[in-house]
């Protein structure tokens, strides 16, 4: 997995946006990264967590669950060549 994908700075760039860390918390958004990344999908907080889809500028994309803002669980990762990863992920490996 390239470097450039699930970054840390990705991860932690919304973690001020919402204070709030629990179930009730929990939303549907689409949300675009000062990368010009985007994610569509369900939040706790400022984390992506739940199904969700992330879509990069170079047209890499992963669809899946997260946890925490980790790709976590089974998910599909898409890269720019064409090559297609479709199995479980554990903290965005």
């Amino acid at each position: 997995m390239s470097l450039k994908y699930f970054t840390v700075q990705e991860q932690k760039e919304k973690l001020g946006w919402r204070d709030k860390f629990d179930e009730s918390d929990k939303r549907k958004e689409q949300v675009e990264y000062s990368s010009g990344a985007t994610y569509d999908g369900e939040w706790i907080g400022g984390f992506r967590h739940g199904y969700g889809t992330m879509k990069w500028t170079d047209s890499a994309k992963y669809e899946g669950y997260w946890e925490f803002g980790c790709a976590q669980g089974q998910g599909i990762f898409n890269y720019p060549s064409g090559d297609v990863y479709d199995g479980e992920w554990y903290n965005s490996q």
